[in-house]
């Protein structure tokens, strides 16, 4: 699709490169180019979209009139901080800079896939509630609705209006870029992209939540389900009407309704039908973990650049609560730079008896829980991987495959270390992280949660939880000048719903980076392959160029 010429008007001052820094992100559908509103509107000749960041400037009658009648005969006009003039509403009252409560109150294509309440911090002009045009965004504001992003039709024109004033916290909100860009597209006119066929390879547990998503997310639709076992077939059919039910991938294959398909198989099985789905043209996200092999890694890498087509691994626990609070408290820079990570689940348990203790299938312990653990500790340390050290035990449970526990050693460049832990014969419990920085700590602790309930009978019915099915409480250590470790439990944030699917619809149609990119996920793949490595070399180092993330 050819960029959309679009001119942003910047004020001067501390601002001026702010609203080109919020879309240069989207450089690829947007061909940009800047001026200054101090000497007038310029030339808009060849212009297609005009985004005005109007923070602090007062439009003149014929600096109005320019920009209306550029909309009118059938431009695309966004406006950033204009408090009402071009909405024909006079000049709104301005609030002081604050963090502000904002609601998304209808469906609209530019407000998809975003947390339908979010919070920035700006100045916000005030507008009357009876502004003009279609509000897709709101203002709480002292007990009042206010509009805060309404949408015109302007002759043969579109204007979308922001009373947000474009200040650079705004403007750097993730969000608010998301939307500026939306805004410009809509604006211009530019069809939407057609919803994304999606299919199923496997309809268990995760299947299950896959579909979910897939109903819930905007942009991207549930088409067709594929499965061997009869049983689960009938189950999509009760569960899943709207889904096509296929016994066999070729017919997943033929279907050309399916563009993306979703690869939820057990792991020796992820790079065949990968491989196969990219060579017939559909994109593709593989569950965790990507594959057993680079080799395979990079055969599937090859296929997707050569056929254009979208390659993603579900790495879903990145949105985890507390690892989202302990990347947050790392990168704010509350215990300095992390030079020291251990991190361990487990317990004293029977493993299951599915393909997950079957190291043939599942690629042994270490590609299980190892899979997110690892991408957790590669996520957070971006350096290249410079050595990996592995050892694992088999003393307990002869009846399945997996070793009973394993542990890697990842040494990064500059000597940050990390280690993982994955024990089913851990009758005490390591905290599932411990992160030592130059300036404090950050410990997660299990959690010990159980439902109680009250029997038919009146008795007390207790079914206990195990720790890995509950987000771990975190607790960041520092230390002052005078040598006291202060200790401050972390509230955990609320995980955005779905945000993996929401991403990769935002990628697929609107071009946004990946989330989880298969570069990333290959690194995984490296890490884990050259610890099963170690483990059948008695636990020798193993050395890696991973190129960093």
């Amino acid at each position: 699709m050819t960029p959309l010429r679009t001119l942003v008007l910047t004020p001067p001052g501390p601002h001026d490169a702010a609203m080109i820094r919020a879309l240069e992100r989207f450089r690829d559908r947007l061909d940009l180019r800047q001026a200054s509103l101090v000497d007038g509107v310029p030339d808009l000749t060849g212009v297609q979209v005009v985004v005005a960041h109007l923070d602090g400037i007062p439009l003149s009658l014929a600096e109005c009139s320019a920009l209306l009648d550029f909309a009118t005969a059938g431009g695309g006009l966004v406006t950033v901080g204009d408090r009402g003039v071009l909405l024909g509403v006079g000049n709104a009252p301005l609030s002081p800079e604050c963090e502000v409560v904002i609601t998304c109150p209808i469906e609209h294509p530019i407000t998809d896939r975003l947390d339908r309440r979010f919070t920035v911090v700006d100045a916000v002009a005030l507008l009357p509630d009876d502004a003009p045009g279609d509000v897709v965004l709101q203002l709480h504001w002292q007990y009042q609705r206010l509009p805060l992003a309404v949408v015109r039709t302007l002759g043969r024109g579109r204007l979308v209006s922001f009373a947000l004033q474009g200040r650079a916290a705004a403007l750097g909100d993730p969000s608010v870029q998301r939307l500026l860009f939306r805004s410009v597209r809509f604006a211009a006119q530019q069809a939407e992209r057609h919803p994304i066929g999606a299919g199923l390879i496997g309809w268990g547990a995760i299947g299950i939540d896959h579909a979910m998503a897939l109903r819930e997310t905007p942009g991207l639709r549930l088409v067709a389900v594929c499965d061997q076992n009869p049983a689960r077939l009938e189950e999509v059919r009760r569960d899943a009407p709207e889904a096509r039910t296929y016994p066999t991938l070729d017919d997943i294959l033929a279907d050309d309704e399916v563009a993306l398909a979703v690869v939820s198989t057990p792991p020796n099985t992820h790079a065949p039908i990968a491989e196969r789905l990219l060579e017939a043209g559909k994109h593709v996200v593989v569950e965790k973990p990507f594959c057993l092999t680079t080799s395979e890694a990079d055969r599937l890498m090859s296929l997707a650049e050569r056929h254009r087509a979208t390659l993603s691994v579900y790495q879903n626990r990145r949105w985890d609560a507390d690892f989202l609070a302990i990347r947050r408290a790392i990168e704010s820079g509350a215990i300095g730079e992390p030079f020291h990570i251990e991190t361990f689940v487990g317990g004293f348990d029977h493993p299951c008896e599915l393909w997950h203790s079957h190291e043939a299938i599942s690629g042994g312990l270490f590609y299980d829980w190892g899979s997110h653990y690892l991408d957790w500790i590669l996520t957070l340390v971006p350096a290249p991987v410079r050595m990996v050290s592995a050892s694992a035990h088999k003393r307990v449970w002869h009846d399945v495959t997996n070793a009973d526990m394993a542990r890697v050693l990842v040494r990064f460049e500059g000597g940050i270390e990390a280690e993982f832990v994955h024990s089913d014969v851990a009758a005490a419990l390591k905290p599932k992280w411990y992160i030592l920085g130059t300036r404090g700590a950050i410990v997660a602790d299990w959690r010990r949660e159980r439902l109680v309930s009250r029997s038919r009978t009146g008795n007390l019915v207790e079914e206990a939880f195990q720790p890995a099915e509950s987000p771990a409480t975190v607790t960041v250590f520092r230390r002052d000048l005078g040598g006291a470790i202060n200790a401050e439990q972390v509230q955990l944030p609320s995980p955005p719903r779905w945000a993996f699917h929401r991403n990769l619809a935002d990628h697929l149609l609107d071009d946004e980076p990946l989330a989880v990119t298969p570069q990333q996920a290959r690194r995984t793949v490296a890490v884990l392959e050259a610890a099963v490595w170690s483990v059948a070399h008695d636990a020798a180092p193993a050395t890696i160029d991973d190129g960093g993330g």
